[in-house]
């Protein structure tokens, strides 16, 4: 009776070790491509982290205020400012009126939506560019930024990395902040 005990926990102890050994062997398989040695895990286009986020989001600001088009508008008697707060890029547009745009940052994205009006069009187009160069300058964008720009205000190209959606109502722009524009 006693052997037959001693060999059911030989027996369990024996799977168990083999069980361990197996789940091991899945784990590795799991997280890595036999093939090509690669791992499986996607990794993504620019660190995530809140600490991260935040100095792209900084870095966008800064290029932004210190861009030289600021200038020129300021000589048309327009002031434009770039402040941080929260995931969120305002942008004050202001005449003998302020106008705020908040631009939301989600998933490598910044948004804005904006009211369907001509007097709020053209004052966001002359914002436009200055935000766009921003972003690129981040990134070390080099290409004709100008062009692409104008490109897109015009709506005669779509670029990866940004999109344009006219409703009735409102105009959406969507930039990713990690995309070299190309043309």
């Amino acid at each position: 009776m006693k052997q037959n005990n001693i060999k059911k926990l030989l027996i369990g102890w024996t799977l168990l070790i083999l069980l361990i050994i197996l789940s091991i062997i899945l784990s590795y398989l799991k997280y890595t491509n036999i093939k090509n040695n690669k791992y499986i895990e996607e990794t993504p286009v620019e660190n995530s982290t809140e600490e991260a986020i935040n100095k792209a989001l900084s870095e966008i600001e800064t290029n932004f205020n210190e861009n030289s088009q600021i200038q020129e508008l300021e000589e048309q008697g327009i002031k434009v400012h770039a402040t941080l707060k929260n995931h969120s890029l305002y942008i004050n547009y202001e005449t003998d009126t302020i106008k705020t745009y908040e631009l939301n940052y989600r998933n490598l994205y910044l948004t804005i939506k904006i009211e369907n009006k001509e007097d709020n069009i053209n004052k966001f187009e002359k914002v436009f560019p200055i935000l766009i160069y921003a972003i690129q300058k981040r990134i070390n964008n080099e290409e004709n930024i100008d062009e692409i720009i104008s490109n897109i205000l015009e709506g005669k190209k779509e670029y990866k990395g940004i999109s344009k959606i006219t409703e009735t109502e409102t105009i959406t722009y969507k930039i990713n902040i990690t995309e070299k524009l190309k043309i």
